[in-house]
């Protein structure tokens, strides 16, 4: 089957297109075509990356993998904490009101209502980062993980970092398995 893109039902392809205008990326999603319905698996990471609405890039492709290893998914679907499009992670600056674009959240809160399964993996952020750009990090790891209790989903993980994130797939085994992030949490010893 080919893989290609959808997009959710409740944002338009015009708001999309205007949010990669501007350097933001709203949703990126994959799909075996005839099987979009299979299963679903939402990604919740940190922000985006080279991945594109045409080519994808090794994590993409490792979050398909997982997907389909742990669930038998078909399509996933991958939003952000931050919007704004940067590869280097360090260079965000979580604080900023340009890191997401005006309806961010509006588009978490509807993805969390539309998938039953939902995977946090935006991992510990970046080394780099200034001491108060960490606590908006952290600031915004607690709104979205809000907004998902507020949905009524229990996020699944891939593990959490010391500082109890839940970990990125980029340096994980496709055959990573996933487990409750608040499991995860309590297995974490503190230090």
């Amino acid at each position: 089957m080919v893989s290609e893109n959808y997009l959710p039902n409740w944002l338009s392809r015009d708001e999309f297109e205007r949010a990669e205008k501007e350097c933001h990326r709203l949703w990126l999603s994959r799909a075996h075509v005839g099987d979009e319905e299979r299963g679903r698996v939402l990604w919740v990471m940190c922000n985006p990356s080279k991945a594109d609405e045409h080519v994808s890039d090794n994590t993409i492709t490792r979050v398909k993998r997982i997907s389909q290893r742990n669930y038998g998914a078909c399509a996933i679907g991958v939003v952000n904490l931050f919007t704004k499009r940067k590869t280097n992670q360090a260079e965000l600056d979580c604080g900023d009101a340009e890191s997401n674009y005006s309806n961010a959240d509006e588009v978490l809160r509807r993805a969390f209502h539309e998938h039953e399964t939902i995977v946090f993996a935006w991992g510990a952020g970046s080394g780099g980062w200034r001491k108060q750009n960490m606590a908006a990090y952290k600031r915004r790891t607690e709104e979205v993980e809000r907004m998902a209790d507020e949905a009524g989903r229990e996020p699944l993980c891939l593990g959490v970092t010391k500082r109890l994130f839940p970990r990125h797939p980029a340096r994980l085994a496709t055959d990573a398995q996933l487990v409750r992030l608040r499991e995860a949490r309590a297995l974490q010893p503190r230090g």
